[in-house]
């Protein structure tokens, strides 16, 4: 997980959390933001799928044209990508509209997002080394179910403690103060 650092001015990534899902040295870096929700439905941006009145989040400023969706749900598996156990990304979107509709794939189970944050190889890893984000590896009890993700920004920078812990909590706004 990367925690965008409080001094990062990045209209996208400011105060964000993003579970980085795939890596690669060679190819870079992909994951979602997942505590920026968004004010849409699935079924706003899909009305095929009237059903999944699911909100979406904003995973990220690359290919916002684009539904993603990440999961716990053991049956869309071999068609996924494991994140860290028990979070699967992506799979058969016909299938997980099926499980919806069933009433066998619960809110709690599934996450969409529009659009992912990527970066190409060597990338992350300057910006770790810049101090522009911080990461580590949390449980995943910690970020899911989703109840609690508006809160892993300001969380992770209240543990840190210091000078994050102030910046955590100064308004975002400075107008704010």
């Amino acid at each position: 997980m990367l925690y965008a650092d409080p001094r990062m001015e990045d209209a996208y990534f400011k105060r964000t959390a993003v579970l980085i899902c795939s890596y690669s040295k060679n190819e870079g870096a992909l994951g979602f933001i997942i505590n920026r929700p968004l004010t849409l439905r699935v079924n706003e941006v899909l009305p095929s799928e009237p059903h999944i009145a699911r909100t979406i989040g904003f995973g990220g400023p690359v290919a916002d044209d684009q539904l993603f969706f990440l999961h716990t749900l053991e049956s869309l598996k071999p068609d996924t990508i494991p994140v860290q156990a028990p979070v699967y990304w992506g799979g058969d979107f016909d299938v997980l509209s099926g499980l919806i509709k069933e009433g066998r794939a619960p809110e709690s189970s599934v996450s969409f997002f529009v659009g992912y944050s990527g970066w190409s190889a060597g990338q992350l890893e300057e910006e770790l080394v810049s101090g522009a984000w911080l990461s580590d590896y949390p449980e995943p009890s910690s970020f899911w179910p989703k109840k609690s993700r508006e809160r892993l920004w300001k969380d992770k920078m209240n543990a840190q403690g210091g000078n994050y812990a102030v910046w955590a909590n100064f308004p975002e706004f400075s107008s704010q103060n």
